[in-house]
């Protein structure tokens, strides 16, 4: 019954340990170029690839370009159409309806329950990790050809 307490102890202290570790790293090259900081963005970029093309450069140097040319002040109005644009809201729309739909069609649910659920009918617990297998190789597989569409 008291199980629980161990299991957010340990997360507790890997989650300190990812707090603390994170303090050390660089800002992010992209919010460093967004405030102008090309030279700083360059140096956080080649903290993650040693090895930066111009190419990569050049695109740190657009970045600073656009945010330097952009416009905060619109109205909400301004941003309601962005929003609902045909460029923005399929995305949402599909990215939104995916979440409505697995937290409606209780596949979560079902998935913390697999042990007990297949040890009802008469299953061993190599379905549940066989699911957990099949869920995994799914996302990775979709993970990888996701940017090809």
């Amino acid at each position: 019954v008291g199980g629980w307490r161990s299991v957010y102890g340990l997360s507790s202290i890997i989650a300190v340990v990812m707090g603390i570790g994170m303090y050390f790293l660089p800002y992010s090259a992209r919010w460093l170029a967004l405030k102008g900081r090309i030279n700083e963005a360059r140096q956080s970029l080649m903290f993650v690839t040693p090895i930066l093309s111009e190419n990569e450069i050049e695109s740190l140097r657009e970045v600073s370009v656009r945010a330097a040319e952009f416009n905060p002040t619109t109205t909400l109005q301004e941003d309601w159409n962005k929003f609902m644009s045909p460029a923005i809201y399929p995305a949402m729309l599909a990215g939104v309806g995916l979440v409505i739909f697995q937290q409606i069609s209780g596949q979560p649910s079902v998935l913390y329950y697999a042990d007990t659920i297949f040890e009802d009918v008469g299953l061993s617990r190599i379905a549940s990790i066989a699911i957990s297998l099949f869920k995994l190789v799914a996302t990775l597989l979709s993970t990888v050809t996701v940017d090809k569409y």
